[in-house]
């Protein structure tokens, strides 16, 4: 099969074209540095414009992701995340190319953030464009390289203390299980929405314990903090019922998918 990923700079980006490489499919992703050896040039601002060779799936990973960046500049979230993705799917649709789009949990938020709202107009019009399309929703996504954890892991390997927060809450994917479970959807020639999570949700203070406890070291070296702004804040919690009936097997736990990260790092 060949695919094209739209977003080859991104993290998840850049692990899904490694995996897919690793097992033998062609993959063609696009960067917005000019002049990189092996990539398409293209930048989503100008959602039309751009050549490639033929593919079977496309995937979207390009947007601007950040909460911040999106409260920041609410016109400019919109355009890329909004027009310009739609105007790209649709060009992509036109060529008879599936698309598989990938969304986010915050797209069920409470209230629903500048970022979520963007990720669910764009989740709509894809659906419009083609029914056929793939949306995948997902949690905390765990790259190989996730910054948070890779500091804690450095931390820790030097027993050195890290502090993790006890009252915010998440439900990580391993970025190997996800892409396993995106390439399982396609095998099956399914469309529409899939959510796929790790349950139930951990606290990243829990998550820091496990990792301690894993390596192992020294429980004493995780300083539990609160941020009293997040009122217990937990994570938009996603039904995976959908995906758990095509694989006939339940949401995995978070700490198997801690488990997961930690042995990319050996």
């Amino acid at each position: 099969m060949k695919f094209l990923i739209i977003g080859g700079d991104s993290e998840i980006g850049r692990e899904l074209e490694k995996y897919l490489l690793d097992i033998n499919h062609t993959v063609y992703s696009t960067t917005k540095r000019p002049y990189t050896e092996n990539k398409i040039f293209y930048d989503l601002l100008d959602p039309i414009n751009i050549e490639h060779p033929e593919v079977d799936v496309a995937f979207i990973c390009a947007a601007i992701t950040g909460y911040d960046k999106c409260d920041a500049d609410f016109g400019l979230a919109k355009e890329i995340n909004v027009n310009c993705t739609t105007e790209l799917c649709s060009k992509l649709i036109r060529n008879n190319i599936k698309v598989v789009y990938l969304s986010t949990n915050a797209v069920l938020e409470t209230p629903l953030s500048i970022y979520g709202y963007t990720k669910a107009r764009a989740e709509k019009n894809i659906l419009e464009l083609s029914n056929d399309s793939i949306i995948v929703r997902t949690t905390k996504v765990l790259t190989k390289g996730f910054p948070l954890f890779y500091n804690w892991y450095k931390d820790l390997v030097r027993h050195e203390p890290i502090k993790a927060l006890a009252d915010l809450y998440f439900c990580p994917v391993y970025i190997d299980y996800l892409i396993k479970s995106i390439l399982l959807i396609l095998d099956k020639k399914e469309k529409g929405i899939f959510q796929i999570s790790s349950y139930p949700s951990i606290s990243y203070y829990e998550a820091a314990q496990h990792m301690a406890n894993t390596m192992p070291r020294s429980q004493n070296l995780i300083m539990r903090q609160t941020n009293p702004c997040l009122s217990e804040q937990e994570t938009a919690i996603m039904n995976t019922d959908r995906f758990e009936k095509l694989t006939e097997l339940p949401a995995p736990s978070p700490f198997v998918m801690i488990n997961e990260w930690i042995k990319a790092q050996k």
